[in-house]
């Protein structure tokens, strides 16, 4: 039932975005756009009613609890970015407005891009856990909320293989083009390595400078006179 229930607000969440788009670019009225906009936060917060009134009955907690609480939790996290760029396609095409930009696949928008998502992911599984943990409290007995306690563990190790595996493979890397690695921590290598590299010009030129070799030839003359 509750899976049911996650699939409906998960349709009226796309349903309350077109209407609202299709009255602010098509019908052009903003107000009621803007009231359906806001509408849009509020089936997180249904769901979230709902999963807590389900808990509170007495019954065990199920996977379908775990997922609300992911649910939840990716929503607040990228709902706003989904809203976003539903907005740029929708004026693109019924308003006349800018073409939307391309996800860049390399250099540094690239990187900037994945280290925005990776920062998304970590408010998703921060929230999501959040709830999971509260979902727990609300069942009362850890052995009835095992399968809340058990997504919190398979969502943390699939988080960390996805970072180590990021942060092990540059991102977007071309080997035959002649971008650099777009990993940030790549490009945070590359600058250390050229500020390395541009002191040590330094201090050659500097201990280069300061030894004359005139100066042996003037000191014998110096001295006999």
């Amino acid at each position: 039932m509750l899976v049911a229930f996650v699939a409906a607000c998960e349709v009226a969440f796309w349903v309350l975005l077109a209407l609202a788009l299709l009255a602010r670019y098509g019908l052009r009225l903003r107000r009621v756009s803007t009231a359906l906009l806001v509408c849009v936060p509020l089936v997180d917060v249904v769901l979230l009613v709902a999963t807590i009134v389900d808990l509170r009955r007495g019954g065990d907690a199920s996977p379908a609890h775990a997922l609300a609480a992911i649910y939840i939790g990716v929503s607040v996290a990228g709902g706003h970015r989904m809203i976003a760029w539903a907005d740029r396609q929708v004026a693109y095409r019924l308003a006349g407005g800018p073409k939307p930009e391309r996800r860049p696949k390399r250099g540094v928008a690239h990187a900037r891009a994945e280290r925005a998502g990776w920062y998304r992911h970590a408010l998703a599984w921060t929230v999501g856990c959040a709830l999971l943990l509260l979902a727990s409290l609300l069942v009362g007995d850890w052995h009835r909320a095992e399968a809340l306690t058990d997504t919190i563990g398979l969502w943390s190790a699939v988080w960390r293989s996805t970072s180590s595996s990021r942060s092990a493979t540059p991102c977007g890397r071309d080997l035959s083009g002649p971008d650099p690695p777009c990993s940030p921590g790549h490009y945070g290598m590359i600058r250390r390595r050229r500020r390395s590299a541009k002191m040590s010009r330094n201090m050659r030129s500097v201990s280069t400078n300061s030894w004359n070799p005139n100066r042996r030839a003037l000191l014998p003359s110096a001295n006999m006179s």
